[in-house]
């Protein structure tokens, strides 16, 4: 019962959260209707497409071995895509969009580009960076009305940790303290 439970908030959590995270975003940042029929297009190709064409190449190729990219080996060619896919948007967002839209975009970009470099070290979990940041954004759209969407983080800790797609980090086994 637990695993379905926590099946049910992953999936939810996951890529159906990011959807109405983005309307959310191209709601809230003044857009006219001509710009809010291009970002959405902008944000349905480069957001939603072009990552999940190439995920799902990758996956029919064999380089990557799970829906939730759990080697973090497996990551580095998606992220860079991913990157590469949000920098488009940022340069829309700067030629086309508002300043809001923009700003908002940037921070995205940077939030992936450190994923990015971490990924590198460690397995970062990627629901709980979206969902942070994309609850952060709700609520700095909406004068903070949605405190409360913070709850939903430790559902998203605890229903990750109970599907196994994380494991916890021991100080002791960090290169730091294996160098000294």
């Amino acid at each position: 019962m637990k695993r379905n439970i926590a099946k049910i908030v992953s999936f939810a959590l996951g890529m159906p959260w990011l959807a109405v995270i983005m309307y959310v975003m191209l709601h809230g940042t003044g857009l006219s209707d001509e710009q809010y029929r291009f970002f959405v297009q902008i944000f349905l190709i480069f957001s939603f497409i072009v990552p999940a064409t190439f995920f799902a190449w990758e996956y029919r190729k064999g380089e990557i071995s799970d829906a939730d990219v759990t080697k973090r080996s497996q990551r580095y060619k998606l992220l860079t895509l991913v990157c590469a896919s949000n920098f488009v948007t940022l340069m829309c967002a700067y030629v086309y969009g508002t300043p809001l839209l923009y700003h908002l975009m940037l921070g995205v970009t940077l939030v992936l580009l450190a994923v990015y470099v971490i990924t590198f070290f460690w397995k970062i979990s990627l629901h709980m960076t979206f969902n942070v940041v994309g609850i952060s954004m709700i609520n700095v759209l909406n004068d903070w009305q949605f405190m409360y969407l913070y709850a939903l983080i430790p559902v998203i800790f605890w229903s990750r940790r109970l599907l196994r797609k994380h494991t916890p980090v021991s100080y002791t086994h960090l290169d730091v303290y294996k160098r000294q």
